[in-house]
């Protein structure tokens, strides 16, 4: 058998403290409206505050990864790049607009 290099992340719920190594943001996923395209021009596409709510109520912006870089296409992120990993999140009826209180910033 051979060994395999390994990572694990271990989350648990409760209070969180800021320490050198690890930190809390508010953050937003994502707002209702028109996406935009690569070229910073409106594109096609047109985000409902409705889907957003009806995913933030099935509980799909929790428990998410974030990382620093965005993935080119045809490659997946890079675990090398992990910054943290979503929790708490929220919808802001008034920005239209999915958000989560922490993220925990990996050391």
């Amino acid at each position: 058998m051979t060994q395999q290099n390994t990572a694990s992340l271990r989350l648990t719920t409760g209070t969180l403290q800021s320490t050198s190594s690890r930190r809390t943001y508010h953050c937003r996923f994502v707002r209702a409206g028109r996406v935009r395209s690569s070229a910073n021009q409106p594109s096609n596409i047109e985000i409902t505050p409705h889907a957003l709510q009806t995913a933030w109520e099935s509980g799909l912006f929790n428990g998410k990864a974030v990382f620093i870089d965005h993935a080119s296409l045809w490659e997946y992120p890079s675990i090398e790049n992990l910054v943290g990993v979503t929790q708490s999140s929220t919808w802001n009826e008034v920005d239209q607009s999915n958000e989560f209180r922490n993220c925990f910033v990996c050391s």
